[in-house]
């Protein structure tokens, strides 16, 4: 009887342990839905819903059905999985190791948004950081199916959107206990095929090796990020590329880049014409390294040919084609080993660049030489933003030898000069030289450039005053009506450009001819034997001294010594002249009568400031050889 009754007590028993079981059972993917909706909304910050969760406890498989997490204010979606199938050792959980059998995602969508300052993710990533692993976890095997990523940018003023697409990925033995795990992902980025690699990977400490492939990647897409208003934009363009990489928590990065250019272009805006064409342009980086704060480059290689457009041809376009070639090796920055440094390039247009040397790490003197030859000024004329059209011959010869460091000055041994100069408008030249020549620069970038002297040699000009009063000559540095005027332009100008301090300005044999529209007759007459020497010029202005020596029309000699003020302008000189010729200067004296003679003068003129209304000579003036005449009759000798 006894026994009887416990039968019927464990059938019971049983029998409610069941019930518990399958009630359990039937109602923990409901559980399990709500606790992932729980957790994914906390982590994310983000409203999540999902379709259905189902569990099969005994085998550790969870598989949830149309995932869906939105944007933090539940409008747009931010990411998207039609199902995520996942399967778990559960007995590894008791001893502190998560390790999946294998975790399935199919169809994954992701949204990215760059907005003004960050990005739509930025929440996610912020404080998330830790270098401290609190767990051990195992992947067997992860497979991504036909995931994408739409990208979206808010911060360009039109707003566009493109999208990688086709994402697949294969992964296996991804874990913090071993070193062996592989990654194969590919996809497809704005019509270019993508392939990722991956081998020998460790999550923690973090190790891999992979090779990242891109073929034929259309470069238009980077023209969105630059800046409106430069001169040129790049119009088309591919890029192919294999990057080999190493990642290592203790060793830092390594790696090896190729990168081929194929059929870049770059336009003008508004023009349709190429002004640039490079039809091959490879570029190869050995041993790239990255360590403790610290960047080292084993060898770079660039190499190419450019077909840049002859500006001088307006009808059909017409193309000159320069060679580019430019390798540096053993460079680091901050620089703490020598460095070898070589570029040699046809430059567009003419001429040639060769920089060639050693970089060494401060105190220490690096050593570069910089030779330029040949350059054509009259090529780059498009890129002026002025109406002035310059012609002539660049050269340089540089050699530095100086630490290179923040804050230390640079000084530059060697010439800067450009033969034949010409500064014309659209009808003559209005000045020129015969050459112009810089020494002794000093560089403190981006504050000041020193020069210590700037000598022209034969300098010829042009000044005209037109009828109205005006001055031709000025007229060429304006702007081209298709160029815009930046805002608070003069402000931008005095606080971005360098202090420029030239110690001597030397001018020698030159020629300056005047005309004036002004006065009846037409005044025309020349100045030669044109002799200046001026002292503390630069940038901004400001005072300076003068030492003057001409030769007037007519013969004499004319000096001038002292100080100008710029802006304001004001003078304090003295001016000394003798045997000058006064005829030439007929058209300024209000009479009808003919006279000539010469003067001599000594005079102190003091010119103060233009607010200042008053100006005061004091000296010695002799007129000699005096010879009025009203028509063929002298009234005054």
């Amino acid at each position: 009887m006894k026994m009887m009754r416990s039968h019927r007590s464990l059938i019971v028993i049983s029998g409610v342990l069941l019930v518990v079981v399958a009630t359990t059972l039937y109602a923990l993917p409901t559980v399990a839905r709500q606790v992932a909706i729980s957790r994914l909304q906390a982590i994310t910050k983000r409203p999540v819903s999902i379709d259905r969760v189902d569990v099969q406890l005994l085998s550790g498989r969870f598989m949830i059905h149309g995932l869906h997490v939105a944007e933090p204010d539940g409008g747009a979606p931010f990411a998207d999985c039609e199902r995520l199938d996942v399967r778990l050792h559960l007995l590894s959980l008791l001893r502190g190791h998560i390790w999946v059998r294998e975790l399935v995602l199919q169809k994954p969508t992701l949204r990215v948004v760059r907005l003004a300052k960050d990005f739509n993710f930025s929440d996610l990533i912020e404080g998330a950081g830790t270098t401290e692993k609190t767990f051990d976890v195992s992947v067997d095997r992860f497979t991504l199916v036909d995931g994408t990523i739409a990208f979206e940018d808010r911060a360009l003023p039109e707003r566009r959107t493109w999208t990688s697409d086709d994402i697949q990925i294969e992964a296996y033995n991804v874990s913090t206990l071993r070193d062996d795990g592989t990654v194969v992902a590919s996809s497809v980025t704005a019509g270019a095929p993508n392939l990722v690699e991956i081998e020998q990977f460790r999550l923690y400490p973090i190790h891999l090796r992979a090779t990242v492939t891109v073929k034929k990647l259309d470069l238009a897409l980077a023209r969105l990020y630059l800046p409106p208003d430069a001169p040129v934009v790049l119009d088309r363009g591919r890029v192919s590329s294999t990057l080999k990489v190493t990642v290592d928590a203790r060793a830092g990065v390594r790696a090896d880049l190729t990168g081929e250019f194929e059929d870049l272009a770059l336009v003008r805006p508004g023009e349709r014409e190429p002004v640039t064409q490079i039809p091959k342009l490879t570029a190869q980086l050995t041993d790239f390294t990255v360590q403790d704060e610290q960047v080292r480059v084993g060898q770079f290689e660039l190499k190419g040919s450019a077909s840049v457009r002859d500006p001088r041809s307006q009808q059909s376009a017409r193309y000159q084609v320069s060679a580019i070639r430019a390798s540096i090796a053993d460079l680091t920055w901050p620089i703490t080993t020598p460095g070898r440094l070589e570029v040699r390039t046809a430059i567009p247009g003419g001429g040639m660049l060769a920089v060639s040397g050693m970089l060494r790490p401060p105190p220490a003197p690096s050593q570069l030489h910089l030779r330029l030859s040949d350059l054509d000024l009259g090529s780059w004329n498009r890129f002026l933003p002025v109406v002035a059209r310059v012609n002539g011959r660049g050269e340089a010869d540089l050699r530095i030898d100086e630490p290179l460091a923040a804050g230390v000055p640079t000084r530059v041994k060697g010439t800067v000069a450009v033969n034949r100069l010409g500064i014309r408008d659209t009808q003559q030249e209005l000045l020129g030289a015969q050459r112009v020549e810089a020494t002794g620069l000093e560089v403190q970038w981006p504050t000041r450039l020193g020069v210590k002297r700037l000598v022209v040699s034969g300098p010829r000009a042009i000044v005209e005053r037109d009828e109205a009063g005006g001055f031709p000559l000025s007229a060429i540095w304006n702007r081209p009506a298709a160029a815009p005027t930046p805002v608070n332009d003069a402000k931008d100008l005095t606080t971005r450009s360098p202090r420029i301090d030239i110690g001597e300005i030397a001018v020698r044999h030159g020629v300056l001819s005047w005309r004036d529209e002004t006065v009846k007759p037409r005044a025309t007459f020349d100045l030669s034997q044109f002799d200046a020497t001026i002292t503390g010029g630069g940038w901004p202005l400001g005072p300076v001294g003068v030492r003057l020596a001409v030769r007037p029309p007519g013969g004499g000699q004319l000096q001038v010594v002292g100080r100008v003020g710029i802006d304001p302008f004001s003078a304090d000189l003295r001016v000394n002249a003798r045997e000058a010729e006064l005829a030439h200067y007929q058209a300024y004296v209000p009479t009808r009568a003919h006279f000539s003679g010469r003067a001599d003068f000594d005079l102190a003129v003091v010119l103060p400031a233009l607010s200042e209304p008053r100006a005061t000579v004091r000296g010695n003036a002799v007129l000699s050889r005096v010879d009025v005449r009203d028509g063929q009759r002298t009234v005054i000798r």
